[in-house]
């Protein structure tokens, strides 16, 4: 029997030979940190990401494995496709449909069904590492509306194509903490002092790759989310929230320190286009595209949304092309016109745009794939960004997308004032003395 220590927290055992999963511990909500196993293997000790320390009785945990299976009717496979993530298994179990008393020796004709056929050019390009295939994946998203949650970073991990530059990682992260990230529990107190160390370690390699992410105010926010999901594997971390920069985040850095005007033109008009009416209403109440579309973008939507809502949301986004999150921005308010239309208090938008709201986060995924394929070409947020591009192998790609003057200019100003601040504590140190 194998134990696993997982990235999300929970602890799984795998019979070697099988590969079966036998049993876990943890779960996501009391997420364990460290394990130890006793030297007779009767029990397992667990350091829990709260603090407490847990110790379980591996012969209470088998227990479970001498309990008969669930009867099963049918299994229904597809010959070739199960060496894939296409080969599923459908299963009809006996408390959805009963068990007949005597079978009646005939044989069942089950129907196979097998994925379309395809060009073996175009399945090439649709093929991702790990022998996953993004087609397929798009295929099973659209039928379920997101991807199962446990192997969704498994396959997050695929649609990005992490590099995992473990090298290169290391050398940003031998730099130690960045300056500009000393002191973020104080702008961004967090209880988990797990997460908060992880935060910070993130963002200071980010600042040790580009020297704008230093500056950058909300980019605490737009990385948060990954850090949670992310808490056990901080180089996965970096890489995803990197990659999400440089393709979903194209253009957002060069009229820094003010918001991408021009993405959020790009928006305002796929707006324009679809609800005139809304527009007008926001543009009667003086309403701009700073205050409806960036509080959405530089929170990841991380603010408005539950954390099943928007793991389901960036399901979508990964599968398709960077242009897909400014039409989940704007179908977002087009689903939220109702509530809009009744607001006319710049207080009221604010507050709406950084709270939750009764939203049905399927419908709004469904409104941006119908804006994807219905907005005229001539202001497609698609014809303006670039293609999904991940990040080179071996080293990271140089970031320079930002007026690198005004980035100089304000670290030198950041670091000036830190010295003063330390000078100050010296000589008040001196006088106490």
């Amino acid at each position: 029997i194998l134990g696993v220590l997982s990235q999300d927290g929970m602890m799984r055992f795998i019979h070697i030979h099988t590969c079966r999963l036998l049993f876990h511990m943890g779960s996501h909500d009391d997420a364990i940190t460290t394990v130890s196993v006793s030297p007779s293997g009767r029990h397992v000790v667990a350091v829990m990401d709260n603090g407490s320390i847990n110790i379980y009785s591996v012969q209470s945990l088998t227990q479970e494995l001498n309990k008969p299976p669930p009867s099963q009717v049918a299994v229904v496979s597809g010959g070739e496709a199960d060496q894939d993530f296409s080969g599923l298994k459908v299963k009809v179990r006996s408390e959805v449909v009963q068990r007949p008393a005597r079978s009646s020796g005939r044989r069942t004709q089950v129907k196979i069904l097998r994925p379309p056929t395809v060009s073996a050019a175009e399945d090439k390009e649709n093929e991702l590492p790990a022998g996953l295939n993004k087609k397929r994946l798009v295929a099973l998203l659209k039928a379920f509306g997101e991807y199962p949650a446990k192997y969704r970073m498994f396959v997050w991990r695929s649609l990005l194509c992490l590099p995992e530059n473990h090298a290169a990682y290391s050398s940003l992260t031998d730099k130690g903490l960045h300056s500009a990230y000393l002191t973020l529990h104080d702008k961004y107190p967090i209880k988990s002092h797990k997460l908060q160390r992880g935060l910070q370690r993130v963002l200071s390699a980010l600042a040790h790759w580009a020297a704008i992410f230093g500056e950058v105010e909300y980019l605490p926010l737009v990385a948060f989310p990954f850090v949670k999901l992310f808490q056990n594997n901080p180089m996965l971390c970096f890489e995803v929230v990197a990659t999400v920069i440089v393709n979903w985040c194209q253009h957002w850095f060069e009229y820094f320190p003010n918001p991408p005007l021009n993405i959020l033109s790009m928006a305002e008009n796929v707006l324009a286009h679809h609800d005139k009416e809304l527009l007008q209403h926001l543009v009667d109440c003086g309403i701009t595209s700073q205050l409806y579309v960036w509080p959405l973008l530089e929170t990841l939507f991380s603010e408005v949304l539950t954390r099943d809502e928007w793991l389901k949301l960036f399901d979508n986004i990964f599968s398709n092309h960077p242009s897909f999150l400014l039409m989940a921005c704007t179908a977002y308010i087009i689903c939220c016109r109702e509530p809009l239309l009744l607001c006319s208090q710049k207080q009221d938008f604010e507050y709406f745009f950084h709270h939750r709201n009764n939203l049905d986060v399927g419908a709004m995924i469904k409104e941006a794939y119908r804006l994807m394929g219905s907005t005229p070409a001539d202001i497609h947020p698609r014809t303006l960004l670039s293609d999904f591009t991940p990040l080179t192998k071996g080293q990271y790609p140089v970031f320079n997308h930002y007026p690198e003057f005004i980035v100089e200019y304000q670290s030198r100003e950041r670091e000036k004032i830190r010295l003063q601040e330390m000078e100050y504590l010296r000589e008040r140190q001196e006088v106490s003395a």
